[in-house]
């Protein structure tokens, strides 16, 4: 699946693929793509990346599709990934987004592009009525993300979180379809 960044410079979505582990290593060697995630550890390991390659392999398998992408440059080196955390196609109408990109790469317009693209598939292939995500409220390159993609800031989630033993402020932002 192609599209254009905002830099004009063509990157495209794929389904994740075990080929990745040393990509997702690489990548995750940056404190600040766990900083400002979620779900990503630091340090990230070998095994936290054969873990999510299998959890996504499951994914893909329970979905007959894939609900999560792997973001590739030109070469098919994967430099970041989107998706649609924990979907179960043709049973959920609502789905929390989580994306994360490679340090070199931010600015450019790569994830607000990626998201737009998978938002739209979400809504025209997979069902969804509703996308949420939710954004520390230190990530402002999300949160500009968000925006950008025509998401709505919905709540301000104080303390809600707990990243690295601490509590965290957080965003939840929402995009409904239209009808």
């Amino acid at each position: 699946m192609n599209f254009r960044s905002a830099t004009d410079e063509e990157f495209y979505l794929t389904e994740i693929l075990r080929d990745d582990k040393d990509a997702y290593l690489k990548h995750m060697l940056n404190r600040e793509i766990s900083d400002n995630t979620f779900n990503i550890p630091f340090p990230y390991l070998e095994d936290d990346a054969v873990t999510w390659l299998k959890m996504k392999e499951q994914e893909t398998t329970r979905n007959a599709r894939p609900v999560t992408f792997a973001i590739r440059e030109k070469s098919g080196f994967l430099i970041g990934s989107v998706g649609f955390d924990g979907m179960v196609v043709g049973q959920d109408e609502s789905a929390e987004l989580g994306y994360w990109l490679a340090k070199p790469y931010w600015g450019q317009g790569i994830m607000t592009s990626a998201v737009q693209k998978v938002c739209e598939l979400g809504f025209r292939e997979l069902g969804l009525r509703f996308i949420s995500a939710h954004v520390f409220v230190h990530n402002l390159g999300s949160q500009k993300v968000l925006k950008k993609a025509k998401f709505q800031k919905e709540a301000y989630l104080e303390q809600q979180f707990l990243k690295n033993g601490e509590k965290i402020d957080a965003l939840r932002y929402g995009l409904f379809r239209k009808l």
